[in-house]
């Protein structure tokens, strides 16, 4: 519906001959053409009252005027409809908002996935990271592989579990009853993993134990004797994850 169609159909057009019709060419709840400046600003209390709060008789008392006055007003520049519209045009402005700070949000979050992913596939994988000394300035670091015997076996099951429960998120499927298959996200879909994890909030919390499992201050450290300081993490029969070089995906056989 236009704004002249909007205006045309104002609950007080036609109804009373001191109805003064408003413009097309502005708002509604914008100052009308002929309206005086008092006579707006008491508009003005009464739209900014807010649809619950709104009263002829508040405004009256606070301008120290008769209801009957108000009431004048009212009719003759359109008060109801007038707020209404400045309502409904509130309203989308507050969903507006809404909506573009959500879309910030889970920019942000998939931002903060993307590296975390990153870093969790490096300390599985092994290789090099990048770090800022406190001089500020940037340098390469060896991170060695995590080894299977750097786990005890409830280290390991949690790993499996978190695993899983996370590709069945990104996959859209429920967590719930989700058995080990074995089956993980080809080099392909890392990306589309690493965008939508945190967009989930029970991703973002597995996401979180995750790290703090593999960052167990008790643990023994990478490069332990025996491990060479490289390993694999592996799901028997199903997933290997060899040494790299540098940070990478891990490939599915």
């Amino acid at each position: 519906m236009s704004r002249r169609e909007e205006i045309e159909r104002a609950p007080w057009a036609g109804y009373h001959p001191k109805v003064r019709p408003l413009a097309a060419d502005r708002d509604p709840w914008e100052r009308q053409p002929g309206e005086g400046r008092v006579a707006y600003a008491r508009f003005v209390l009464y739209r900014d009252m807010g649809p619950a709060e709104r009263s002829l008789s508040k405004v009256a008392k606070q301008v120290g005027r008769s209801r009957a006055m108000m009431e004048r007003l009212s009719v003759r520049w359109q008060w109801v409809f007038r707020s209404e519209q400045y309502d409904a045009h509130q309203e989308r402005l507050r969903q507006e908002t809404l909506r573009r700070e959500q879309e910030e949000m889970l920019r942000r979050h998939a931002a903060v996935a993307a590296l975390a992913i990153q870093k969790v596939l490096l300390r599985l994988r092994g290789g090099r990271d990048r770090i800022v000394t406190p001089e500020g300035q940037q340098q390469e670091v060896p991170v060695a592989a995590l080894h299977p015997e750097h786990l005890d076996a409830q280290d390991l099951a949690r790993l499996a579990d978190v695993a899983v429960k996370i590709e069945r998120l990104a996959r859209g499927l429920p967590t719930e009853h989700a058995e080990i298959t074995g089956k993980v996200s080809g080099p392909h879909e890392a990306d589309d993993l690493a965008r939508r994890i945190l967009a989930d909030p029970r991703a973002s919390a597995l996401l979180a134990d995750l790290f703090a499992t593999l960052a167990r201050p008790d643990r023994p450290g990478p490069g332990a004797a025996g491990t060479g300081g490289m390993g694999d993490v592996r799901e028997p029969g199903a997933v290997a994850i060899g040494p790299a070089s540098g940070g990478g995906e891990p490939s599915a056989d």
